[in-house]
């Protein structure tokens, strides 16, 4: 996926439909595509945050552990 293709998906997402074409830009240009495989942790409870992902294709799996740690 090149910066375009990518501007061109963003751009369709309500959260950013208040984006200039330059904001935008300037967003997709620092954009970094990562490829996970199915069960690959992604990030963890409690990790500081530092990311925002956004998913192109497949699906994400959010779980939070209980004080027991499950």
């Amino acid at each position: 996926m090149d910066t375009q293709d990518l501007s061109a998906f963003v751009r369709k997402l309500p959260l950013f439909s208040i984006f200039t074409d330059e904001e935008l830009a300037g967003l997709t240009s620092s954009a970094e595509l990562v490829s996970v495989s199915p069960g690959e942790l992604i990030f963890d409870q409690g990790n500081p945050g530092d990311k925002f992902y956004l998913v192109y294709g497949g699906r994400v799996r959010i779980l939070q552990r209980n004080e027991k740690g499950q």
